[in-house]
């Protein structure tokens, strides 16, 4: 199983990014993609086309923004290479607040890969960005933590991933309601020598509790 912790608060930065309008350097990094090698020219146009739709919120004009992003989407649809057109896609619905969309786009991808924890971690985010009931939600966690336990029966305790992915583990069973899992996160993090690896735990935990409170 992939490291999904990173992805996890990836998708936090993503969802906090429309608040911090001003940050212009933070705006080209989250909203421009990489232009890649290996994409053929209509691509890489297209991909041009929706990277300097980004300069409307550079230059503070929300709104604009978002409506040229609204025009875009059929354009978006055309991208052949599939990771760039669903990465481009799914930004688009977030960034026009459009998350039911987002929701049922993800739909789509979760059954296309199944195996993807990340993609059911963000469909729980979605549920919260909707204001899907309590129950919801957190059954939508609980069932991501249960997927995690299974994946770590799995593991060796050596891996590079392990503890990463326990943290992970602890975090979405707290947000499922079990508060007890807030004291195990406490112990993990105390427990870990990297210190730059603590620090990122402790960052993380920072903001799970202060979601949760």
């Amino acid at each position: 199983m992939k490291n999904i912790l990173n992805i996890f608060f990836s998708i936090f930065i993503l969802v906090s990014f429309p608040a911090c309008s001003n940050a212009n350097e933070e705006v080209r990094k989250n909203v421009k993609l990489e232009e890649t090698v290996n994409l053929s020219s209509e691509d890489q146009n297209l991909i041009n086309e929706y990277n300097n739709i980004s300069t409307y919120l550079i230059n503070g004009d929300e709104l604009k923004f978002r409506e040229e992003l609204n025009l875009f989407l059929p354009r978006a649809h055309q991208i052949k290479n599939e990771n760039e057109r669903n990465n481009i896609i799914m930004n688009i619905y977030m960034q026009t607040k459009k998350y039911s969309e987002a929701y049922d786009f993800n739909q789509i991808l979760i059954k296309k890969n199944p195996e993807n924890t990340n993609r059911y971690t963000f469909q729980c985010q979605l549920l919260e960005m909707m204001n899907k009931g309590e129950l919801v939600i957190k059954s939508c966690y609980e069932n991501i933590a249960q997927k995690i336990k299974l994946t770590l029966e799995q593991m060796d305790e050596s891996d590079p991933l392990y503890l990463e992915n326990n943290f992970t583990y602890y975090a979405m069973y707290y947000k499922a309601g079990h508060q007890q899992y807030k004291k195990e996160m406490e112990n993990l993090i105390n427990s870990t020598s990297d210190e730059e690896q603590k620090s990122k735990f402790k960052s993380y935990f920072d903001i799970i509790v202060s979601e949760s409170d």
